[in-house]
């Protein structure tokens, strides 16, 4: 897992995906690229996860580099741009959380949520959409669910495993869009 740190005090030293700058992108790039290199990571299993403005960045990268995003899992996110998927061969899939309509920090994070998931499935990927109802926030009981949904999902695998229906167990508020 790679989580990089901004070595800024101001309130927001990522570029967000709306500004029309690609350095996030090319950052991620480089870290792919590295962790390819000197690690040997599986390149059929990278995935990218993000709240908040970070949400709204992992699902610019899900359309921007899904030429090796495997999935992702998306919280508080939304489309922030008007990207088409670089990779059209790669039906990723997604697991999609948000917290209902009180998730608005000056964007409606379940229109962006929707807009999302009707983009994906646009391109005949896989969708798990998640309301938990809370706000903006992060509930602690996604945690198990979203890693073993990232895990469950490799690069251009879809049929998704998912197809026929949530493992049990998983959260009762996310349903396949």
């Amino acid at each position: 897992m790679v989580a990089p740190v901004a070595n800024d005090d101001t309130e927001y030293p990522w570029y967000h995906s709306s500004v029309g700058r690609d350095d996030d992108f090319l950052l991620m790039d480089e870290i792919v690229a590295c962790a390819i290199k000197k690690v040997g990571i599986d390149t059929s299993q990278i995935y990218a996860t993000g709240f908040s403005a970070g949400g709204i960045f992992t699902v610019d990268a899900a359309f921007t580099r899904a030429n090796y995003l495997a999935a992702t899992a998306i919280l508080s996110g939304g489309v922030g741009s008007d990207f088409t998927n670089n990779e059209p061969s790669n039906k990723s899939a997604h697991i999609v959380f948000w917290g209902g309509y009180s998730d608005n920090m000056g964007y409606d994070f379940t229109t962006g949520s929707k807009a999302f998931a009707d983009k994906v499935k646009e391109n005949n990927g896989f969708v798990v959409m998640c309301n938990h109802g809370q706000g903006h926030s992060i509930p602690e009981n996604i945690f198990t669910n979203a890693l073993d949904f990232l895990l469950a999902h490799r690069f251009n695998s879809l049929p998704s495993p998912y197809a026929n229906g949530l493992p049990n167990g998983f959260l009762e508020y996310c349903k396949i869009y």
